[in-house]
């Protein structure tokens, strides 16, 4: 195997890697849509400033909260489902915890 061929695999998947990671992120921050992430334990990670702005709360009230403890519980069960790897719809009016 050439030396060469491999470091040229290496960087063009590191590179690859490096737009697509540019590409989510901009998605991410810049959509229409609020949009968070959470871990295997209903604790929200992480979010746009979109979602933010439809809570009508800041950052530190949302990053970090654990959503077992939401007062609306009616999103909950969808993403305890997604944690479960089953995917998940949920449309209705939704009253903030964290405002």
């Amino acid at each position: 195997m050439n030396n060469n061929s491999t470091f040229d695999n290496k960087d063009n998947f590191k590179k690859a890697n490096q737009n697509l990671e540019q590409k989510y992120r901009l998605l991410f921050e810049k959509s229409p849509v609020g949009i968070f992430q959470f871990d295997n334990n209903a604790i929200i990670i992480d979010c746009n400033d979109r979602f933010i702005e439809i809570l009508k709360s800041s950052r530190e009230k949302v990053i970090g909260f654990d959503m077992q403890n939401l007062k609306d519980k009616s999103v909950l069960n969808v993403c305890l489902d997604a944690i479960k790897g089953v995917q998940g719809f949920y449309e209705g009016i939704y009253h903030v915890t964290t405002s």
